[in-house]
């Protein structure tokens, strides 16, 4: 059993983690080198191992949030096959996404250039993304590039509202949406046939 106080080795990942908690929880002006190593019990010499200074912390972070939040969700999604299956995947695992945190990285945004230049990298990836998949769903309709965009709008928004919606009434808000676009989808798989 581990004692109190007692200072235990933390990796890398660690104290990104820690960093993404904080930003949630606390905001961006919240991330100090002190604020981390209390969070972590470890020493600032502990941080510097990792990380060069606050803003190479930084950077890591908004690395680490766009892999976690975005890139291995793409990459579990299209292990399948069918614009379906990966639909429908990319559902599930969008509804894992801790909302504070994404709230939070586009609240940075709004202040630093360099949160910027990510949350706006990452919000083209995603519709990119959801782009491919409408287009597959549709037969190659226009009408992809309108519905992952109405789509992502709906996302980002559904975490804005004050006070936030829950989780249910999210997928509740999903599930009507999937019904909308059900013929659509039927008319681009019948154009394709």
């Amino acid at each position: 059993m581990e004692h109190e106080g007692k200072r235990k080795r933390r990796s890398r990942e660690d104290l990104l983690k820690a960093g993404l908690n904080i930003l949630a929880r606390h905001g961006e002006g919240a991330l100090t080198i002190e604020s981390l190593c209390k969070r972590l019990n470890v020493t600032k010499g502990s941080f510097y191992h990792h990380f060069g200074s606050k803003d190479d912390f930084r950077r890591h972070l908004l690395d680490y949030w766009a892999r976690e939040h975005t890139w291995r969700f793409i990459e579990f999604c299209d292990r399948e096959d069918s614009a379906e299956e990966r639909y429908r995947n990319l559902d599930a695992v969008s509804q894992e996404t801790d909302d504070d945190v994404e709230v939070a990285v586009r609240t940075w945004a709004q202040r630093d250039p360099q949160a910027r230049e990510y949350q706006e990298r990452i919000d083209r990836m995603r519709i990119e993304y959801l782009e491919k998949l409408y287009s597959e769903m549709l037969g190659g309709s226009e009408r992809a590039s309108v519905f992952a965009l109405l789509e992502y709008a709906a996302f980002v928004g559904s975490r804005q509202i004050m006070p936030g919606l829950d989780k249910a009434r999210i997928r509740e808000l999903l599930g009507l949406w999937t019904e909308m676009l059900k013929p659509y989808l039927k008319e681009g798989r019948d154009e394709t046939a």
